[in-house]
């Protein structure tokens, strides 16, 4: 377990810097509300599952949902999709949603606050990932460094930074 928390913790430090480089965006003085982060856990599920309106002020935009490797439990698949919420007057990044997905139906909802936001967030978000469960929380991880791996190549590709090796 220990061996996953590290490259756990870099890749979760790393993903609003990968949105943000795709998206080109300003992060300057980014942070997480204390509002925006209990939008996000307790009220963002009713836009999922009844088809609320976002919050007024604000934007939803997909970063990724990742396909491939799921974890089965007893027939309740699971899986994650990543979203960028966005403060509509400045265009800034607000804060990450991480969907947890069963058998296609929204179950469980991730806020991970943007870096400068108050030290609390973070830990309510760290509590709430530890919260999944090994192999759900092994899974996300996963999945975050697929995410923060493919925006990273992708980013690259289409500032012509990737180079190929010759022999």
């Amino acid at each position: 377990m220990k061996n996953l928390l590290l490259p756990g913790f870099i890749i979760l430090i790393s993903l609003p810097s990968i949105v943000r480089a795709q998206a080109q965006i300003v992060l300057q003085d980014g942070e997480t509300t204390t509002e925006e982060y209990k939008y996000v856990t307790k009220s963002y599920v009713k836009v999922l599952k009844q088809g609320v309106p976002i919050k007024s002020g604000y934007e939803v935009k997909s970063i990724a949902k990742p396909e491939g490797e799921k974890v089965d439990y007893k027939l309740n698949v699971t899986s994650f999709e990543f979203s960028g919420l966005y403060y509509l007057k400045t265009n800034k990044l607000k804060a990450i949603i991480i969907v947890m997905f069963k058998d296609e139906d929204p179950d469980r909802i991730l806020c991970m606050p943007l870096i400068d936001s108050p030290p609390g967030l973070y830990d309510n978000y760290m509590q709430d990932m530890f919260f999944l469960g090994k192999d759900k929380k092994n899974l996300l991880i996963k999945q975050l460094n697929n995410v923060v791996t493919y925006k990273t190549i992708t980013s690259e590709q289409e500032d012509g930074v990737c180079n190929t090796a010759k022999k």
